[in-house]
């Protein structure tokens, strides 16, 4: 199973010590509930429910990674670039 490691996202990307709701976490934390929902597809396929869901959160994930091009293309970047490599490292 591919999943980020959320800590040390958080340490690398927090605004401040108290942040956990910023647009990289709650994108890492829809990385890590797509690919889990992707490993249960394929050993249960005919699972409409979890397909729907999982359609919805990739949007979503969508959604928030334009927001945060629109907000801060530096950031944008860095964070693509750091969750490529990683999801890289995993296989």
């Amino acid at each position: 199973m591919k999943l980020l490691d959320l800590k040390q996202i958080k340490t690398n990307f927090k605004i401040n010590e108290n942040d956990t709701g910023n647009c990289l976490m709650q994108i890492s934390f829809l990385i890590n509930k797509i690919s889990k929902m992707q490993n249960h597809i394929q050993l249960y396929g005919k699972d409409i429910h979890t397909k729907t869901r999982l359609n919805n959160d990739a949007l979503l994930k969508t959604k928030k990674m334009n927001i945060l091009k629109k907000q801060n293309a530096d950031l944008h970047d860095e964070f693509s670039l750091f969750v490529k490599t990683y999801m890289k490292s995993l296989k």
